[in-house]
């Protein structure tokens, strides 16, 4: 592997430990430090090289599978959460209507 394949190796691995961890912290509810590790993720996402060349290195194409089939599960982790979220709202907003209705009695 050429050393800038090397490093790029390195940026997508820590990115899929990344992803996987994002995906326990959404799972555990831990907000704050799923914020801290996406932050870290944007900087390391800048660093790739995605100039748009294709890559020859077979294992960098497997790290990005890898790194893409685990974005994939994090996204359905974090829909459902999204929608379970969305749902409660939805059952407050009820109960606030029906608040407000007690109260014109």
């Amino acid at each position: 592997m050429a050393p800038d394949n090397r490093e790029q190796a390195g940026i997508l691995g820590r990115l899929l430990e990344i992803s996987v961890l994002q995906r326990r912290l959404v799972e555990e509810n831990r907000i704050e430090e799923l914020l801290s590790a996406q932050i870290e993720r944007a900087g390391l996402f800048s660093m790739l090289d995605l100039s748009g060349e294709p890559v020859a290195d077979s294992a960098l194409k497997e790290l990005a599978r890898e790194l893409a089939g685990s974005d994939r599960e994090l996204s359905a982790v974090v829909q459902q959460v999204m929608d379970a979220v969305g749902s409660r709202l939805g059952q407050v907003k009820t109960g606030m209507s029906a608040v407000k209705a007690y109260g014109r009695y």
